[in-house]
This record gives structure tokens, sequence and C-alpha cells, in this order.
């Protein structure tokens, strides 16, 4: 079965009464998905998915509630565990923003988390506005996932999904 209608089809058991649809914006489809390979050494600073502060330029930056969702194809030998924050971005945390890409560790600090080790074949589901980091893949196979955002608008009853 393809993994994206696989993946449209959880969520939507989590909204029965919602209609999923791709998103277009200026006439022209988002990617349905976007395939990530991460080597060995690399890791995934600390960071937010939640387009709605730095994709302003897009229509679903407007879209308040979101979800973040990653299947995972391939997974490492060891490391490549996703740890998740109980800390929800704010704007004041900007000012730790890094110049590449994710915040300073700084910022989680003090908080709460939660680390899992997903498997092949999960599909991880989480609240993109909270803070999330993804450790060092170590071992000889690389970290191979899916990704798809999802917008759900209560008033129209429609879930958006994107790349």
């Amino acid at each position: 079965e393809d993994p994206i209608n696989k993946i449209k089809t959880t969520i939507s058991k989590f909204f029965p009464n919602y209609e999923i649809s791709e998103t277009k914006e200026n006439h022209r489809n988002y990617a349905s998905c976007t395939i990530r390979r991460h080597t060995k050494g690399k890791s995934i600073p600390l960071h937010k998915d939640n387009v709605s502060y730095e994709g302003v330029e897009y229509q679903v930056s407007k879209i308040n509630k979101q979800l973040s969702c990653v299947l995972h194809l391939q997974e490492t030998e060891k490391g490549g565990n996703l740890s998740i924050y109980n800390k929800q971005w704010e704007k004041k945390l900007e000012k730790h923003r890094e110049v590449e890409f994710g915040y300073n560790p700084i910022v989680k600090r003090n908080t709460t988390v939660d680390t899992i080790k997903p498997e092949l074949g999960d599909l991880v589901i989480i609240n993109p506005n909270y803070l999330h980091e993804v450790n060092k893949i170590q071992g000889n196979s690389d970290r191979v996932t899916l990704g798809i955002f999802f917008g759900i608008e209560e008033k129209t009853k429609k879930i958006f999904s994107w790349a």
C-alpha cells in the first residue's frame, strides 16, 4: 500500500468528519511528502516543525492546528533516537536561534523529555510546536524517513497535507 495514503487514512481515523486534501498555493501543489536520509555521524538539532512563524509567506502558516508525521522506513543500528521536550515554541525563543538551523540547547534546560527509538514502520505523530531533536546516527545503516505535515481547520472540517 502507498505509505502516503496509509498515513492519511490513519489521520482520518482521528478526524472522522473531516476531508483530507493536498495543499495548493498559486495553482501549484505542495509536495506530498519529504524523504530524508540521515547518514552516520549526522543528527538533527533541536527545532520545531510548525511553519506559523518563519513561513509567513505561505498559506499553510495561517493554519493554527498542525501535526507533524514521520514514517520510519529504515533505522540505524544505534542512535537516531527522537527526543521530544515538554516545551512549546514561543517567539521569545528566537533569540536562541542558531544560524544554520534549530535552537541553542540552552532552551531545553530544566525541561522534561521523552525519548523514543523508532523502529521500522513506526509512524510518529507529534505536535510540531514542541521542541524536538534526533541524536547522532551511529552504525552503518542510514536513518530514512518519510515526512508529511497536516493542518487542521475546524471551521471548514478540512485537513490539508503538505511537505
